[in-house]
């Protein structure tokens, strides 16, 4: 019976495994029941989230240089994005592969504030792609966030997690933004990095020890820390 990490099984989750890969976790789920429980308890999270932010609704009162510079109809998206969307396939795929899972909800006790939309001053920006085009747009809404915040001299905290290939955005030997996060963290106190430890661990799986750039945060997987700042009312952002 094969073992997955729980890089490889968020990464399937995440729809990120393509191709043969993906083909044969799927054909291993069949005879891993703990394996499909622990899937189906991240789908289980997915609707709990759904359930929670579906009422999000837009205020009426952010200026037009405020909703532009954020575009606030996508955070409200992007929320409603990370409920649905993110895990919606792969449930699709296990619901269909094995419809006895246990009816156990690990996720019951979660209870998460409604976001503050007229107020969205904590902010976590996700990225899981090393295209060059997610890097890019990744450092631009940054700049972005940290633009408009400065000009409105508002308080603020940002948290920028990476998953998957994402965290090549950390990488002192990859990262074609390196200097420019070193600026930030030396200039922000109140903006992090943080690298997902499921994807240090793949990494290093492949015999890759990554050269990640000083400050930044790890010990704590993507997922964690998402659905945490989600619980304490932080904005969700995904690239």
């Amino acid at each position: 019976m094969a073992h997955y990490s729980d890089e490889i099984i968020n990464a399937f989750v995440d729809g990120e495994l393509g191709g043969s890969e993906k083909e044969k976790f799927k054909q291993d789920i069949k005879d891993n029941k703990q394996l499909a429980d622990k899937i189906q308890t991240l789908c289980e999270l997915k609707q709990s989230l759904k359930s929670s932010y579906s009422q999000v609704s837009l205020p009426d009162s952010y200026s037009e240089k405020y909703s532009s510079s954020y575009n606030i109809k996508s955070v409200a998206f992007s929320i409603l994005i990370l409920c649905t969307g993110f895990f919606l396939g792969t449930c699709l795929d296990v619901a269909h592969i094995n419809d006895n899972y246990s009816e156990k909800n690990e996720m019951q006790g979660i209870k998460l504030t409604p976001v503050n939309l007229h107020k969205p001053n904590k902010i976590i920006l996700h990225i899981s792609s090393s295209e060059p085009e997610a890097l890019y747009k990744t450092l631009h809404k940054i700049d972005t966030i940290l633009e408009t915040y400065n000009e409105n001299k508002m308080p603020f905290k940002l948290e920028v997690v990476a998953n998957s290939g994402g965290i090549d955005l950390f990488r002192n030997d990859v990262s074609p933004y390196k200097k420019r996060i070193k600026q930030i963290i030396g200039n922000y106190s109140n903006v992090s990095f943080i690298a997902c430890t499921n994807a240090i661990e793949r990494l290093r799986l492949k015999g890759i020890e990554p050269d990640l750039i000083a400050e930044t945060k790890t010990g704590v997987t993507a997922i964690e820390q998402i659905v945490k700042r989600l619980q304490d009312g932080w904005v969700y952002l995904k690239v």
